[in-house]
């Protein structure tokens, strides 16, 4: 983890924003994890609330969020993963956090459209930056207003998410509809095998990007498995 901040901070060498991940099982490892980022040339970092031992009301959210702005001096992008956190930020919570020293933006994976657009009303005329997380509401959400979009499979076929991107924000409806389809259609890979990260590792490989191996315990592909992910880059070209 400290090596690939250091790099990726190196390497964008200011020309692009790098928000760097600081994401623990409590607000102390949090901090930890952003002096460290603040320590390598980072200047924004995305965390989520703590997790595993779960969050039990939204006042600890904010507390979260409240220390780890005061314990640094970087910007800071709320995450909101529900599927992952096992706590959702509701809206009412993410006006409060916009309002912490420091907090410029939030990234929404909750793939619940109603919270979203509510969002999006929320900070339509605010400078609290509002991401799309997931890919599977990209399109309706950047002509709905979404600032962009953070999205795995955005590392993998870039060229689909700019050009989603492009067309969303010009008003290009029927094309931003058109690569939204497309996008879908290789997200299937994630439904090959037993764990979606391997179908994504598999693919990174195939394009020239490191080994197919996934960290344990993640369940490896089958051959079968990684023949029917062969015939759906094949389809896509």
């Amino acid at each position: 983890w400290e090596e690939a901040i250091q790099l990726a901070v190196s390497e964008a060498e200011d020309r692009v924003s790098v928000y760097c991940g600081a994401i623990n099982s409590s607000t102390e490892e949090v901090i930890s994890r952003a002096r460290f980022i603040e320590r390598s040339g980072g200047r924004t970092i995305v965390s989520t609330p703590s997790f595993f031992m779960n969050t039990s009301c939204q006042e600890e959210i904010v507390r979260h969020y409240t220390a780890l702005s005061a314990a640094t001096n970087l910007d800071l992008v709320v995450y909101n993963i529900p599927m992952l956190t096992h706590v959702n930020i509701e809206n009412d919570t993410m006006s409060r956090l916009a309002e912490i020293p420091g907090v410029k933006a939030c990234k929404d994976t909750t793939h619940n459209w109603a919270q979203h657009r509510g969002l999006l009303e929320r900070f339509e005329d605010s400078d609290m930056r509002v991401f799309i997380g997931g890919e599977e509401q990209l399109a309706v959400s950047l002509m709905s207003g979404s600032d962009g979009i953070v999205a795995g499979y955005a590392a993998l076929f870039p060229r689909l998410f700019v050009g989603l991107y492009d067309a969303a924000t010009k008003g290009e409806s029927e094309k931003a509809k058109e690569l939204q389809k497309r996008i879908q259609e290789l997200k299937r890979i994630s439904s090959v095998g037993k764990a979606w990260i391997s179908g994504m590792k598999y693919v990174a490989h195939r394009l020239g990007h490191g080994s197919t191996r996934v960290a344990l315990p993640f369940e490896p592909l089958t051959d079968s498995e990684r023949r029917e992910i062969d015939a759906i880059l094949e389809r896509h070209g």
